[in-house]
Formats: structure tokens, C-alpha cells, sequence
């Protein structure tokens, strides 16, 4: 959720406290869906304007299930990626699945399906971000082969988004093979 005000994020803990004003901008609390559909639309939009994009979506015949999509990085948006990453790399942007379809393998699907088409557009590796906090979003991207970004400038080693209200937002990678 983020607050109707000012914009800033709370997580499924905050959220579910008692109502106070918010932990930013002072005003009393009112919140509103993190991702609403016209933010999801621009999003994408946006996403699909870029060069090389990738849109899947999985539909059982009653509704989506489950989507992706990405394109081929800019590193102008991702300036901490540039020299630690492939020019021809792909940055999937976004990938969700059901909350009623999830651990049954849709979200695999759909990532080995977005691997290939990045690797039919002579892409080189996928880069993605997620949470490291996300044992669950880790753990379908270890499962489809993505690696830590070394970054020996982080105490970390790993590269981590400069956005200091993400601290714990990861980047990973998964080169592709010719």
C-alpha cells in the first residue's frame, strides 16, 4: 500500500497497524493499493515502448493467472547496472502469478518461456530486481538460475538498487547461452 499524500510505501506489517498519520509526510493516514491498475498500465506501457519487449501472460480459459514482461535494459534508467551487465541484456521487469496459483509452476513457466524469447533476440543475459527479503520470488529465481551481480564497490558484494527506501532490493542475472 502507499499513502494517498505523499506516495511513500508500507509493507504488509505497517499496513495492518492502527490507523495514525503518515510515517512521511505527517497527514492522516490514507492508503491505497501500491499497484493500481492504471499504474500497471502505464507501467507496462512503458515497458512495451522500450526496445526488445517481452509480454506474456498465462490465462487458464477463466482469467489471467500470471504475466511478465520486460525489455532490453537501458542503462541510462539503471545506472549502478552499466559495466556489470551485457548491453544485450533483457531486465524482466515484472513477473506475478495468482496468489490461488502459486507453487505450481506457472511462475517457472512463464520465466523459462521469457528466457527464451530474450535469447531468440540475441540477448546475452536477463537481469531482474526483487527483494532479497522475498523467500519466495528468490527462491523461483534461483530455481531458473539467477545469480548474484558481484559489485566489489558494495560492502555487501553484490549489486543493490541505489534507492534508499529499497535497501534490501537486489539485482540478479542469468546469462543465456548461444
Amino acid at each position: 500500500m502507499k499513502c494517498c499524500s505523499c506516495g511513500v510505501n508500507y509493507g504488509k506489517r505497517e499496513v495492518g497497524m492502527p490507523k495514525r498519520n503518515c510515517k512521511q509526510c505527517a497527514n492522516p493516514l490514507v492508503l491505497r493499493e501500491f499497484w493500481s491498475f492504471g499504474d500497471i498500465e502505464t507501467d507496462l506501457v512503458s515497458g512495451l515502448s522500450q526496445k526488445n519487449p517481452i509480454a506474456l501472460v498465462a490465462d487458464n480459459g477463466k482469467g489471467l493467472v500470471g504475466f511478465t514482461w520486460g525489455y532490453q535494459v537501458p542503462l541510462e534508467k539503471f545506472p549502478c547496472l552499466a559495466g556489470k551487465v551485457q548491453e544485450e541484456a533483457s531486465y524482466m521487469d515484472e513477473v506475478a502469478v495468482r496468489r490461488t496459483r502459486r507453487q505450481k509452476g506457472m511462475g517457472t513457466a512463464l520465466g523459462v518461456q521469457y528466457l527464451e524469447i530474450a535469447k531468440q533476440q540475441g540477448m546475452l543475459e536477463v537481469v531482474l530486481r526483487t527483494d532479497e527479503r522475498n523467500k519466495a520470488s528468490m527462491s523461483l529465481f534461483r530455481k531458473l538460475g539467477f545469480t548474484d551481480i558481484p559489485d566489489s564497490n558494495n560492502p555487501r558484494g553484490k549489486v543493490y538498487d541505489p534507492d534508499p527506501e529499497y535497501q534490501n532490493r537486489i539485482y540478479l542475472r542469468r546469462e543465456l547461452t548461444r
